[in-house]
């Protein structure tokens, strides 16, 4: 029955919000707006690195990363005081534990639950048909149990948890109801198990996804130009159903044995040494030249987007840089000095590649005579093989028959991207 209601709430729904975006929507900074007349621009509120795109035909689609402030009142969400509006199901019982929830089984597999609403534990109710992103950190002390976001129709979003030390997970839904979704346990929560929560934070995201399988019209510019020619524009298929990615491109990612494949540049001296994330890392030690940095090449596609990471930790020089030699695009990753700590920190990024053959570069910013090194261990350079749940597909025709950008600007730089306007 609840299936049935739910199919029939959905077509309700559906109808309602089709008829809604007749008139263009805008995306601002946390917020979404029925417009009239001309299209609004979307502005890149945080900054470089908040989009996901992929150029190549039969690969293209267009994400925007946006996320709008917490919803979460102050304190709810890491339990500063309490159990908040947490309601435990059946005789189950909740507790505030050194600030987070503890979730204990006692005769009911749903846990306990909260309602996603203002009178609840958020600032405001949610907006129905708005994408959001609900991150929180969870363990189980034996067995495992599903986090659940219960929507008042449409599939429910789930994650499982079976994890005996602090994880961070993250699940995306669009809000069917203003106040009755709600966050609960569901599925395997049973006899001797007790599950903790922590660092809730649910945030709207400014994303096309929204547009998903409507064929809306979208263009992307970049460098904060609107000529054709720094543009690219198609059509609005299926949203991303989940981030995939390729095999390891490096061919000596993990530096365990020695520093082959890694090529010193500016008088650096590399050297795999004992102490790294997993076995040896690279230590890069200056030789003679400021800033001297190595770079690896993996065989890459043109047009396609790649996901590259590293950790890093300082060694008696802390700044540092890392990032994508893409040849022709703006360079993604960390292209101005960095701050390395005492202890290792994973830092990753995204960016279109333009050539076959682009480079990871890892760089220590030092003066010519100090002698100084850093650390770097466990880089990657992987394609994005499919996108995450805030991107679309983009077609060729409003038909959504042929996957592909319609236009691409002679001089678009997709790792530059400035605005995005979606219009029906």
């Amino acid at each position: 029955m609840k299936r049935l209601t739910k199919r029939i709430s959905e077509a309700i729904l559906l109808f309602f919000f089709l008829a809604a975006i007749l008139a263009p929507l805008v995306f601002g900074w946390g917020a979404m707006s029925v417009m009239s007349g001309a299209d609004v621009v979307v502005e890149d509120e945080t900054g470089y690195g908040d989009y996901r795109i992929s150029l190549a035909d039969g690969q293209s689609w267009f994400g925007a990363d946006n996320l709008a402030a917490d919803l979460f009142d102050a304190g709810a969400g890491v339990f500063t005081a309490g159990t908040y509006s947490w309601t435990a199901n059946g005789a189950n019982t909740i507790a505030n534990v050194a600030n987070e929830l503890q979730i204990t089984y006692v005769d009911s597999s749903s846990g306990a639950y909260n309602n996603l609403r203002d009178s609840a534990d958020l600032s405001s109710d949610l907006t129905i048909g708005q994408l959001y992103q609900y991150s929180f950190d969870a363990y189980i002390n034996t067995g495992s149990a599903d986090v659940v976001v219960d929507l008042t129709s449409g599939t429910d979003p789930t994650v499982t948890v079976t994890n005996t030390t602090k994880q961070s997970f993250v699940l995306y839904f669009i809000a069917s109801h203003a106040t009755n979704d709600q966050i609960r346990l569901g599925g395997g929560f049973g006899a001797g198990e007790i599950i903790t929560l922590d660092n809730l934070v649910l945030k709207a995201v400014t994303s096309p996804a929204i547009y998903a399988d409507t064929g809306a019209f979208v263009r992307v510019c970049a460098s904060g130009s609107t000529l054709a020619t720094d543009c690219a524009t198609g059509y609005i298929g299926e949203v991303g159903t989940g981030e995939t990615l390729g095999g390891e491109l490096l061919s000596n990612p993990s530096f365990d044995a020695n520093t082959t494949g890694w090529n010193p540049l500016a008088s650096a001296v590399l050297a795999s040494v004992a102490g790294g994330v997993s076995n040896n890392s690279l230590r890069i030690t200056e030789g003679g030249e400021n800033n001297p940095f190595t770079f690896s090449s993996g065989t890459s596609v043109a047009g396609k987007e790649y996901m590259t990471g590293v950790w890093v930790k300082q060694g008696t020089e802390s700044t540092y840089r890392a990032y994508t030699d893409t040849s022709v695009y703006n360079d993604p990753g960390f292209i101005t000095d960095q701050e390395a700590t005492a202890t290792w920190v994973y830092i990753n990024w995204y960016g279109v590649v333009f050539d076959t053959s682009e480079s990871l570069v890892l760089m220590q910013i030092a003066t010519s005579g100090a002698a100084t090194t850093i650390f770097f261990d466990e880089a990657s350079f992987k394609e994005v093989t499919e996108p995450n749940p805030n991107s679309v597909k983009i077609y060729k025709e409003g038909h959504l028959g042929t996957e592909g950008w319609l236009t691409l600007g002679a001089t678009f730089d997709p790792n530059d991207i400035s605005t995005f306007t979606i219009s029906q």
